[in-house]
């Protein structure tokens, strides 16, 4: 059973975590949807398309380092190791400054050849140096946030993990909206993008510096770090190949649009994508919270007493979840043709449905995937997202030629579907854990938290 210092952690980042990608969340579709207004159909397909690019950028750039600095920083700080904590985060910022390096020089080099040849759309070329930037800065920006979530900082990874550049890009956007300072392209609102994370990295790298500091003040800090980059690489690798498997299962159902349909279909697959994204919300909350607590309680020898507590607090995330699935059931076509502002986006619904069970799914098999990597068994889990991500790009690409978008959606749902499938199992054989969601321990919770608060209430 969880301890109450656990329990604690829990709800306080829980908490941190809920309202830093709910708002965020509804900050980015605020984003989409006026982009929408100001943008042409097919610019804003462009927008979708590039957006994807930079995210696939910035997880090449990262090395898989963005993974490794979680585990890596938990794992020293539950075994009072600081020297080795300070060694990860320098290795992990040295790490990404080489890959965003590489990765700026080659997709400069290959910008023509990615536009002219693989996806075949106009306009991409012009973008390509303010591209590079946004790469780098949304790689560096996720780096940061992991290093404050290996801390078990909640509050911090959540604020400089992605809350606060969407703050200053809003406040940047509607700056140059109200006071028209130049006219809105997609250039222009890239530029403010690279801005927003720019400023964002910055003050959190000087938070992160100072937690560093303190840090190294402390008396047990050696200044001998035991962990080497012989130690560290065979675990960052197959981290880096995991994350880029797991981005073509997850999101490079985009590529596949923009290389069988238009930008056009791009665009309405785009907004049922940017809609249906909400429902792994609850997911990204569990994952946030969970993630350097399931590395810390391995590394401490107590990792079979955090199933229960796992397995519940999986369940709560998928009540919402569930909730939000019905919602888009009923109503998709009527919530995609109001937030993005056009009758064109409804004929997403279909798309939406599909992209949402996908996220449903994923949810109820729960912290599978940080389980198997934060105990060891990276390899097992980068072959099960290499072997997906092959299997769910040749379905969609087959089942779009036939069926456009929804046959997409649904070529990444199947083979999503029966990877979680094997991860949970996976993680049985390796743990003696299941993973997924128990609604029977939710009652016991919910008790357990009344009985705490009832004595409080008497007090006030």
């Amino acid at each position: 059973m969880a301890t109450e210092t656990d329990s604690r952690t829990i709800r306080s980042g829980g908490i941190w975590a809920f309202l830093g990608k709910f708002s965020t969340s509804i900050m980015t579709l605020v984003i989409n949807a006026t982009l929408a207004r100001i943008l042409l159909t097919e610019e804003l397909g462009l927008y979708f398309l590039v957006f994807n690019i930079a995210i696939f950028g910035a997880y090449v750039a990262t090395a898989g380092f963005e993974q490794t600095v979680v585990k890596y920083v938990a794992d020293n700080l539950a075994q009072n190791r600081p020297e080795n904590v300070l060694y990860m985060i320098r290795t992990a910022f040295f790490g990404t400054l080489a890959g965003s390096a590489a990765v700026g020089m080659l997709y400069f080099l290959s910008s023509e050849l990615v536009a002219s040849v693989i996806f075949n759309i106009e306009g991409l070329t012009a973008i390509t140096l303010v591209l590079i930037f946004w790469m780098i800065s949304n790689g560096f920006q996720v780096l940061i946030g992991e290093s404050f979530r290996g801390f078990q900082n909640i509050k911090f990874a959540t604020i400089f993990g992605g809350l606060s550049s969407t703050v200053i890009f809003i406040a940047l956007l509607t700056c140059i909206s109200r006071f028209d300072w130049y006219s809105l392209s997609i250039h222009s609102v890239i530029v403010l993008w690279v801005i927003a994370i720019s400023i964002s990295n910055v003050l959190g790298l000087a938070v992160l510096i100072k937690k560093l500091s303190v840090l190294k003040a402390d008396q047990h800090f050696s200044g001998k770090p035991t962990l080497t980059l012989k130690k560290i690489m065979p675990v960052t690798l197959p981290f880096m190949i995991t994350a880029l498997s797991y981005f073509f299962i997850t999101q490079a159902d985009i590529w596949i649009i923009s290389l069988i349909g238009s930008q056009h279909d791009i665009a309405i697959y785009g907004a049922a994508a940017k809609l249906a994204i909400l429902m792994s919300m609850p997911f990204i909350i569990l994952n946030s919270v969970t993630q350097p607590m399931i590395a810390s309680k391995f590394a401490a020898g107590r990792i079979k007493e955090f199933e229960k507590t796992l397995r519940t607090v999986t369940a709560l995330a998928f009540i919402p979840a569930f909730l939000l699935f019905i919602i888009f059931v009923l109503f998709g076509d009527v919530l995609l043709q109001l937030i993005f502002g056009s009758e064109v986006f409804g004929s997403g619904a279909l798309i939406l449905f599909l992209l949402a069970l996908k996220h449903l799914l994923m949810i109820w098999s729960g912290t599978a995937a940080n389980l198997l990597a934060m105990t060891g068994y990276q390899r097992k889990l980068m072959m099960i997202t290499i072997i997906t991500g092959f299997i769910s790009m040749a379905a969609a690409a087959w089942a779009g030629q036939h069926y456009g978008g929804t046959g997409v959606a649904l070529g990444f749902l199947i083979p999503g579907t029966l990877a979680q499938i094997y991860m949970m199992i996976s993680v049985y054989r390796a743990l003696s854990m299941k993973g997924y969601a128990d609604f029977t321990g939710i009652y016991s919770l919910v008790r357990k938290e009344i009985v705490r608060i009832r004595p409080a209430r008497k007090l006030v």
